[in-house]
């Protein structure tokens, strides 16, 4: 891991007070997922493995709702299976 840097993160709240003294965020993500577009029409989907370890299985899927007035209406795309995932992928 890299050296905790000394910054600091300065800035005021909705009612213009200042926030308490914090260090920046420099924690990085182990695992996620980077999308490679082509064209128009076509992307590439990668899953990215930070974690130091071989993963047996990752599911990820898309999904989110809609509404409109008193109805919802929840969605969601296909399940992407990823499988032994090697470190560094």
């Amino acid at each position: 891991m890299g050296e905790l840097k000394k910054s600091i993160v300065k800035g005021v709240d909705k009612l213009g007070l200042p926030f308490p003294p914090r260090p920046k965020e420099i924690k990085s993500p182990l695992l996620w997922i980077a999308i490679d577009p082509k064209d128009k029409y076509t992307q590439d989907i990668y899953l990215v493995n930070e974690t130091g370890k071989i993963l047996e299985a990752v599911i990820a899927n898309v999904g989110g709702f809609e509404s409109f007035d008193d109805d919802v209406i929840g969605y969601s795309g296909p399940d992407i299976k990823y499988e032994n995932v090697e470190n560094g992928s």
